[in-house]
């Protein structure tokens, strides 16, 4: 047990696999890449709670450069930082200034993509209003894996519209609507975790789409739900970044955890006012009342597994394929916004 999960996770991680056991989280053994369709192994209770416990303290490090946690109990910072989280989460509603709202031409476009026959000089309509998102459009049509698609170099926004299809200009529109979100902060923990957190957002959504399509879901919906997934840690650090006397890194594991099982219930709260598919209404309801770690619908399976396949090709040290991202280029590191 302990040899694979040092070969899985990093020579790095191997001190703390010690560490006191948490509530079991969502994990599998590494399965083969030679067969891609087949299902993850679960692994026993303990690991999960070995390799939880390790990765979380190591992503929690990654998002925000900081020293390694320690193995201390919860400190009396901490204590009162977990119950501001849970006084914001009982209060059902976020505060304006922990998210901001998308632009409102967002949402008219993905509910037009969601109707069928729409013509491309409506939506090249649309898009060409916003300035970000014509930008976004033609720089991923102009990537390597919708070139194959054009007939030639992609010289307008209706070519454009044209290569991406319906899925691509999904995703697209998506991106363009969350990234300011990530990019917000300008200062303390949310802004030290904005662009890193974003970077594992794209990766975790191109993996999510293509499992959540292997179930029989629809693949935007996995890309969303993992896009936003994401700010439930943001708004986490946002709200720790108000407190007064606010908790700072290196936390202990246990208010890991803590934050772990919180960032879930704030990613509810996110979704709540958005009007996103049923589908997704569903998800944050489920990781509402159980949480990721407990989750179990298809959707939330296929987030789970995103979520640790997206950390395992981003942490120092660890090891996942790096294959797998459904044909799309990698994004890069998002600067910070100053």
């Amino acid at each position: 047990m302990m040899m694979w999960l040092k070969k899985l996770l990093g020579t790095q991680v191997a001190v703390r696999l010690t560490a006191t056991a948490a509530d079991a989280a969502p994990a599998f053994a590494p399965e083969s890449r030679t067969d891609r369709n087949a299902a993850p192994v679960p692994l026993s209770s303990a690991d999960r709670r070995l390799e939880a416990d390790a990765l979380a303290s190591m992503f929690v490090e990654w998002q925000l450069q900081c020293e390694p946690t320690r193995t201390t109990p919860l400190g009396p910072r901490e204590l009162r930082a977990t119950h501001a989280l849970d006084a914001l989460i009982e209060g059902g509603e976020l505060p304006p200034e922990l998210l901001p709202r998308q632009s409102s031409v967002v949402p008219q476009l993905l509910a037009l993509l969601r109707k069928e026959g729409v013509p491309v000089g409506r939506l090249t309509e649309r898009i060409g209003k916003d300035i970000m998102l014509a930008t976004e459009v033609m720089r991923v049509a102009g990537s390597a894996h919708y070139r194959a698609r054009a007939a030639g170099p992609v010289t307008d926004l209706a070519q454009a519209v044209t290569a991406l299809g319906n899925d691509g200009l999904q995703r697209a529109i998506a991106r363009v609507a969350l990234r300011p979100i990530f990019e917000a902060s300008a200062q303390g923990l949310a802004v030290s975790a904005g662009a890193r957190l974003w970077e594992h957002a794209q990766r975790k959504a191109t993996l999510c789409a293509d499992l959540a399509a292997r179930q029989g879901l629809d693949p935007f919906d996995g890309y969303l739900a993992a896009l936003i997934h994401n700010t439930g840690w943001l708004v986490a650090w946002r709200a720790l970044d108000r407190m007064e006397g606010s908790v700072q890194p290196p936390f202990s594991q246990s208010f890991v955890r803590q934050l772990t099982l919180r960032k879930d219930r704030l990613f509810a709260l996110v979704c709540a006012p958005w009007e996103k598919s049923l589908t997704l209404i569903e998800l944050a309801g489920e990781l509402r009342e159980r949480g990721l770690a407990q989750a179990s619908s298809p959707l939330a399976t296929a987030l789970a597994t995103a979520d640790r396949e997206a950390m395992l090709s981003l942490l120092p040290g660890a090891t996942a394929s790096r294959d797998e991202f459904g044909g799309e280029e990698a994004p890069p590191l998002m600067q910070s916004a100053a």
